[in-house]
């Protein structure tokens, strides 16, 4: 399945059980939390306009259908409190974070708003899910597996 798809596929079933939700007159609110910098519209990061592609696809267009809330931490780790605490103010449907640090802060902060991680080497280890085939709780989303997890697996399969 290709990276887009799943993507949106994610951010739809995150936002709304169903997509006749989409036709009610709500504009969904996301959250996206990273500790990286605001991409430059000059040169659009090929995985956001991919999300944002995919989503469309399912009908979620931004300004019109959803609404997105972007929080940088531009690299420090320590305006992540700050970022998420901002975040938690505007009573959003979803939160996306794009990276370990972001998810355990935004789950900390809204432990009821449903939660997408992204690029998490180690859900379980992180404490952010009980398992990866059942993550129980409001938090779903992709995990990297790190080379720890591929070793066993390769021991594993020998």
């Amino acid at each position: 399945m290709k990276r887009r798809y799943l993507l949106g596929a994610i951010g739809m079933v995150a936002i709304y059980p169903s997509a006749a939700s989409a036709q009610s007159h709500k504009q969904a609110r996301i959250g996206l939390l990273s500790i990286g910098t605001d991409p430059d519209p000059a040169k659009p990061n090929p995985v956001w306009v991919a999300f944002l592609r995919a989503l469309g696809e399912f009908g979620w267009n931004e300004g019109l259908t959803i609404a997105i809330e972007r929080r940088f931490a531009g690299g420090e780790t320590g305006r992540l409190a700050d970022l998420v605490a901002d975040l938690a103010r505007l009573k959003l449907d979803i939160v996306v974070a794009t990276g370990e640090d972001e998810s355990k802060a935004a789950r900390s902060a809204m432990p009821a708003t449903p939660l997408v991680m992204v690029l998490v080497p180690d859900p379980v280890g992180a404490g952010l899910v009980e398992s990866l085939a059942r993550p129980g709780g409001n938090v779903t989303g992709l995990s990297t597996l790190g080379p720890e997890i591929y070793a066993k697996r390769l021991v594993d399969c020998i």
